[in-house]
């Protein structure tokens, strides 16, 4: 922060305006007057962070990681308290997020999650339009995943790089990729699976076990609808990282900080 000042004050940016730096939960004030239903006096904190409120939300121990797959994907874990983060820009997929107490969080963030699914099941009802049919969207994912579930007929060697959006780390790469398309890989249930697999594979080439075993994570808490309600994905999540996992309702940011700042009420 002091180098950024530092620079600030060189170009003559009036340092005044800046409002003073404090650490996420701190108390900042108190509101003045009661406004729409929040009493007078009622403690204001400062910013809390989305993604760390969710987690704060969902990790019961240091000991956790925490997966969350809904429009886009993250897993994190929590680093120990003497952890620094590097001060030199990296192309890691492995980012360094500031959370609660001067501590860190280590986060893969894909950008592809659930989006990649609903980008899927968009195009096979346009085709299905395309082809004089209409087939709601519902019917397709349920469809889809039921195919998928079938170990028997679903079981492939065709993998999908699902990173239809792109990643952060990998700026002007190729996006999606299909490898090992054969004849008898193209019904829908082993192009499914193939895409469920890829989903949880482009996380893991992201933050692999090893990183969670060397990190000390015993167990994976899952939240995002995209895989507490995907047994396939749940599956595939299970099998790739090998970790007991448990399966939440959703981790909740408003939940996350109603209980950062309990302590303080």
């Amino acid at each position: 922060m002091e180098i950024v000042a530092k620079r600030l004050k060189e170009a003559g940016f009036p340092l005044h305006m800046l409002p003073e730096v404090t650490i996420a939960g701190n108390i900042v004030g108190r509101m003045p007057c009661a406004w729409y239903g929040i009493p007078e006096n009622t403690p204001v904190f400062a910013a809390l962070g989305d993604l760390q409120c969710s987690v704060f939300s969902s990790m019961e121990t240091d000991h956790d990681a925490v997966m969350n797959l809904s429009t886009s994907a993250q897993l994190s874990f929590l680093l120990p308290e003497d952890f620094k983060p590097p001060p030199a820009v990296s192309t890691s997929p492995v980012e360094y997020f500031p959370y609660f107490n001067g501590r860190y969080l280590a986060v893969a963030a894909s950008l592809n999650g659930g989006n990649v699914l609903a980008a899927f099941v968009k195009m096979l009802q346009q085709w299905t339009h395309e082809l004089g049919l209409g087939v709601p969207e519902s019917k397709i994912w349920e469809r889809i995943t039921a195919l998928a579930q079938d170990d028997t007929s679903a079981d492939t060697d065709m993998e999908i790089c699902p990173t239809l959006y792109g990643e952060r780390h990998r700026f002007g790469e190729q996006r999606a990729v299909v490898r090992n398309i054969d004849p008898y890989s193209l019904g829908l249930g082993k192009v499914s699976r193939s895409l469920f697999r890829g989903l949880i594979s482009n996380l893991s080439s992201m933050m692999p076990r090893e990183t969670l075993i060397e990190a000390g994570i015993q167990r994976i808490i899952g939240s995002g609808t995209a895989l507490t309600k995907n047994p396939v994905l749940q599956k595939e999540l299970e099998t790739q990282y090998d970790l007991p996992v448990v399966y939440g309702t959703g981790s909740d940011a408003a939940v996350g900080v109603a209980l950062a700042v309990l302590p303080y009420l």
